[in-house]
């Protein structure tokens, strides 16, 4: 019984460890908006901070793009609005993403 219950148990354990995906990694780095580009609006928005990391250093052109252009347009103005208030944004990539294409977007506070 015992032999059973444990077979049980690894068979369990295996099928959740197969379902359960790849395990994502973020990196995050906060600095200051320096500029931001409207070239490609609604759909992308581009712009750099004075701070990176080192799959996107401090200058390096990020970006914000999502399938839903309102939420591209929300974000533009959270970062119009940093800009132009001198505050930062901690911003979240993928695991060493050379693209540095924006995951999760913060405001932070003064």
């Amino acid at each position: 019984m015992r032999l059973f219950r444990q077979g049980v148990l690894s068979a369990c354990a295996l099928l959740l460890l197969a379902a359960s995906g790849p395990a994502l990694a973020l990196q995050n780095f906060t600095g200051r908006v320096m500029k931001v580009e409207l070239t490609y609006m609604p759909g992308r928005v581009q712009f750099t901070l004075d701070q990176g990391n080192t799959a996107c250093p401090a200058g390096k052109v990020l970006i914000w793009q999502n399938s839903n252009i309102e939420n591209n347009k929300v974000v533009y103005a959270a970062l119009v609005t940093a800009l132009a208030g001198g505050h930062q944004i901690n911003f979240y990539i993928d695991d060493d993403d050379q693209a540095c294409i924006g995951r999760y977007i913060y405001l932070v506070p003064a």
